[in-house]
């Protein structure tokens, strides 16, 4: 069995795994949840006309999102972004399922 690393190893393995997939055609990029800042800035400042968006700028409640409540919408359009990061986001939703969909 391994030992079990630092929390910040363990961040910094997941930006460099992270950075690794964000391709330049990428050109849309949703964050809900814990936010990679240096990355992000990168991921933005690398490709023109590339956008990171974070959820809870689009909306503030995003984590209440339920089956429960039929006028909770979302504030994005479908079939809009290229990739969904979600770093500590779906454990924190009240309906992880409903959110991604």
């Amino acid at each position: 069995m391994t030992e079990p690393q630092n929390y910040n190893e363990y961040r910094q393995r997941l930006s460099a795994r992270l950075d690794q997939l964000i391709e330049p055609n990428m050109k849309n990029i949703l964050v809900f949840g814990d936010k990679f800042h240096g990355l992000e800035y990168k991921w933005s400042n690398s490709v023109p006309d590339r956008k990171v968006i974070h959820l809870e700028d689009l909306k503030k409640d995003w984590l209440d999102v339920t089956p429960d409540n039929p006028e909770f919408i979302l504030p994005v359009e479908k079939q809009t972004f290229d990739v969904l990061i979600s770093y500590h986001g779906l454990e924190k939703a009240l309906d992880p399922e409903r959110l991604l969909l």
